[in-house]
Order: C-alpha cells, then sequence, then structure tokens
C-alpha cells in the first residue's frame, strides 16, 4: 500500500476507476450527473502527469492495483508579475474504489495533499461535493473542511 505521483502507466486504470465511480453518481443523481467517457477521462488524466507543475495526480497502489485517486490544482497569483505564488490547492477530483472505501483510503490521500499544499505555501485547500452526496459531506466534516459557499445550477 503506497501513494505515488500519476505517471503514464497508472492512466488506463485512474480512467476505469473514474468510469466506475461515474456511474455510481449518476445511478445517485440521474437528473444532475452524466457519465464521462473513458477517452474523455484519459485526456483529462493526462493534464495530471508528472511533469506539468501546477497540476498534482496521487494514486493510492494496493496490489498494483490503483484503487485510490485524487487530482488537484494549484491556484496561482501574480501570473503576470515575476513572482508566482500559490495560493490555494484546488482538489478536482478525489475517489476511492468502491470495494475499498471507508479504510482510510481517502484520508491519507488528502493528507498527502494537505502536505504537499504546505510545501507550495498554500494558504488554504478547497473542494466540491454533491448536495446528494452527504456521506462525503461529512467525511470532509470530519476531517476540518467546513463549507464556503454553494453553487447554483439550472438544467437547460
Amino acid at each position: 500500500m503506497t501513494i505515488q505521483y500519476l505517471e503514464p502507466h497508472h492512466i488506463k486504470s485512474c480512467a476505469d476507476l473514474l468510469e466506475q465511480i461515474s456511474i455510481q453518481h449518476t445511478q445517485l443523481a440521474p437528473d444532475t450527473y452524466q457519465v464521462p467517457s473513458n477517452e474523455y477521462n484519459r485526456t483529462i488524466l493526462e493534464g495530471y502527469l508528472v511533469d506539468n507543475k501546477e497540476k498534482i495526480g496521487l494514486v493510492y497502489i494496493e496490489n498494483t492495483s490503483v484503487i485510490g485517486l485524487l487530482l488537484a490544482s494549484l491556484i496561482i497569483s501574480n501570473e503576470n508579475g515575476p513572482v508566482k505564488d500559490v495560493i490555494s490547492t484546488k482538489i478536482d477530483v478525489i475517489v476511492v474504489s468502491n470495494l475499498h472505501q471507508r479504510k482510510g483510503i481517502g484520508t491519507l490521500l488528502l493528507h498527502q495533499i494537505e502536505s504537499l499544499a504546505k510545501e507550495n505555501n498554500s494558504v488554504s485547500i478547497t473542494l466540491g461535493v454533491n448536495t446528494h452526496n452527504v456521506a462525503a459531506q461529512g467525511f470532509y466534516n470530519s476531517l476540518g473542511y467546513a463549507s464556503s459557499n454553494i453553487t447554483m445550477r439550472k438544467n437547460i
């Protein structure tokens, strides 16, 4: 069991994991969620490979299988100035395989990104969670995350 940076050989299994979790979310909230294609997931994942300094991809590996994934972006200020400062880290995706949930893997991934965020001088970490995902909200609250805003949506 280990946390590693996302590498090219992880892409296929990470895309499969994202698809599995997306199908589950679609069943919970069919009016608000669509399953992205595996090809789309692979394209997104490639943006988080280790050579991208403003994106962080972490995988949790158990017995050579990816069972957890966290993707994050460093929010940069002063992009046009001489100094670029990381002001926040945004968790774009965090998923754990259905069979491995509630075993501390999500907590380990979050602790790892929190350490990396501190190393990059982030002052905060943000993430989004769907209103129907009460279990995830409770999980994040238990780790010190608090609601700070609300996003409104209208289907058209």
